[in-house]
C-alpha cells in the first residue's frame, strides 16, 4: 500500500506542474512580413516575457488561413499551441467550404481580442472629391457608403424592407 501511495504522490506532482513549463507556439494563418504575422510578433515579446518562455511564431499560409485554423484544432488542447486568426478563418471559409476539417465553435476557444484592422476606402487625389461625397461619387447607385457586400446592404432603407430610388 505505501509503494501505491508513493507512486501516485510522485505521479501527482508531475502533473502539477505550473503552465506554461516548455515554448508555445503560435500559429499565424498568413505569410512571414504581412500584417498578421506583424502582430503576432509584437504580441509574442511581451507574452513571452510575461510567461517567462519563448512563443514560437509559426506561419501556415493558405486557404484563407484555414490552414493554420486547423492544424490548431486538431492540435493537442494542452495550450501550447495558439491560433492568432482572423475572422475569415473562423467564421467565412467554413461556411464557403463545405467540409472545413474542423468546427469552429467546436474546436477552438476564443480567448482575446489582439488587434482591431480598420479599412479605408483611398482613390486618386486627381479625382477631385471631398471625404464626403466620395462614395456617392465612386459608386452612385449606392445611398450612403461603399461595402465589399451588396449595395442593398449599405442602403439605409433596407430596414424598411425596401430599396431606395437609386439601388
Amino acid at each position: 500500500m505505501k509503494i501505491f501511495f508513493l507512486i501516485f504522490l510522485f505521479a501527482s506532482q508531475a502533473f502539477a506542474q505550473s503552465y506554461p513549463s516548455r515554448p508555445i507556439k503560435l500559429v499565424v494563418g498568413f505569410a512571414p512580413g504581412g500584417a498578421a504575422d506583424f502582430v503576432a510578433r509584437v504580441f509574442a515579446d511581451p507574452l513571452s516575457r510575461a510567461l517567462g518562455v519563448p512563443i514560437v511564431v509559426e506561419n501556415k499560409p493558405g486557404a484563407g488561413s484555414s490552414i493554420a485554423a486547423e492544424s490548431v484544432a486538431k492540435a493537442a488542447p494542452d495550450g501550447y499551441t495558439v491560433l492568432i486568426a482572423s475572422p475569415s478563418s473562423i467564421l467565412v471559409n467554413p461556411l464557403l467550404n463545405p467540409n472545413p476539417g474542423f468546427q469552429p465553435l467546436r474546436d477552438l476557444a476564443p480567448v482575446s481580442k489582439v488587434s482591431a484592422s480598420p479599412l479605408v476606402v483611398a482613390v486618386n487625389p486627381n479625382l477631385g472629391v471631398r471625404r464626403e461625397t466620395a462614395p456617392r461619387r465612386i459608386w452612385p447607385r449606392c445611398c450612403s457608403s461603399a461595402s465589399p457586400a451588396s449595395r442593398w446592404s449599405t442602403c439605409p432603407t433596407r430596414e424598411a424592407g425596401r430599396r431606395c430610388s437609386r439601388c
